[in-house]
């Protein structure tokens, strides 16, 4: 059998270009993108007109089911295109007696290219007072998962906190995680933080114990699926003494009645051993060193009790 030889040609060699090829190409593309860009037109305004056309109550109701979470409002308008905006707002859970957070104005926007996903993104903006929160909620299968971010929030905001005596005019700043699922507690993490908080304080044995002026309190909190809170920690700055609360909370339905097991670190200091001999006397077993008190609590967080 003979072979036949010939020479080797060069990487591209005789191959040549279509010279409508190019052209051709480019066209496909363009043609493609703006059919995508069509599509995206189409779905947009169908979700846009379904959202403009549906009930308020059929939007809350969907929201309950999903999440758990109970809306009321004093005034509420949709926007264009997959938009509603809400005043005088109030969020519950269902389990819970009252409001786990209230705004002055809530904007939510759906994300149109997660429903092509199969998923569900609302971009959320809220205010209350001075302060304002910003984040999305994604709704995947039977997970909410919420990520927020606050600046400058008062913690009138928060009803829940209205038992403690966290000062006045306070603006908190940081990151909430949470994953919510129906008959479930919240699940996720808290980082926040408030400067130059004034008026603020807490009570041992029904003692008031005055925090001072620019206070300075950062809170880090996990929380489980089953309820129970972690508290990795809450540390107050203040010119009188630093103190750090940690341990953990069972979560009620009445908060106010839930279960605690923390622990209360004290750093008095100078000025704040001046003029507080009673307290300090009462902390007197609690004392570990010169300047140092670590005191167990139990009890709820209605009624703490402090034990050895």
């Amino acid at each position: 059998m003979k072979r036949f030889i010939g020479p080797v040609k060069r990487p591209g060699e005789g191959f040549k270009s279509h010279p409508n090829a190019l052209s051709i190409s480019w066209n496909f593309f363009s043609k493609t993108v703006k059919a995508i860009l069509l599509i995206l037109v189409i779905v947009v305004l169908f979700f846009a007109g379904l959202i403009l056309t549906v009930s308020k109550d059929f939007l809350k109701e969907k929201l309950r089911q999903s999440t758990g979470l109970i809306v009321s409002e004093e005034g509420f308008r949709k926007l264009f295109p997959l938009g509603v905006e809400l005043r005088q707002v109030s969020i519950m859970r269902e389990e819970f007696k009252k409001p786990i957070l209230t705004l002055d104005l809530l904007r939510a926007r759906l994300d149109i290219l997660y429903l092509l996903k199969g998923e569900a993104r609302v971009v959320v903006n809220g205010y209350k007072g001075a302060g304002n929160i910003q984040g999305d909620i994604l709704v995947k299968g039977k997970n909410n998962t919420v990520n927020l971010w606050i600046d400058a929030m008062e913690l009138n905001a928060v009803p829940y906190l209205h038992s403690f005596d966290l000062g006045r005019n306070v603006g908190l700043s940081g990151r909430i995680k949470m994953t919510f699922q129906k008959e479930k507690c919240p699940s996720g993490s808290v980082d926040v933080e408030g400067r130059n908080i004034n008026g603020a304080g807490f009570k041992i044995s029904g003692f008031p114990v005055p925090l001072g002026g620019g206070l300075k309190a950062t809170l880090s909190a996990e929380l489980k699926d089953d309820c129970n809170i972690h508290l990795k920690g809450l540390w107050l700055d203040s010119k009188n003494f630093s103190a750090n609360v940690n341990g953990y909370v069972l979560l009620a339905s009445q908060y106010t009645k839930s279960p605690i097991d923390l622990s209360l670190e004290i750093m008095p200091r100078a000025s704040f051993v001046t003029g507080n001999d009673f307290l300090l006397s009462i902390l007197t077993k609690y004392r570990k060193s010169s300047n140092y008190y670590l005191v167990k609590i139990k009890g709820s967080v209605e009624r703490p009790v402090l034990s050895n």
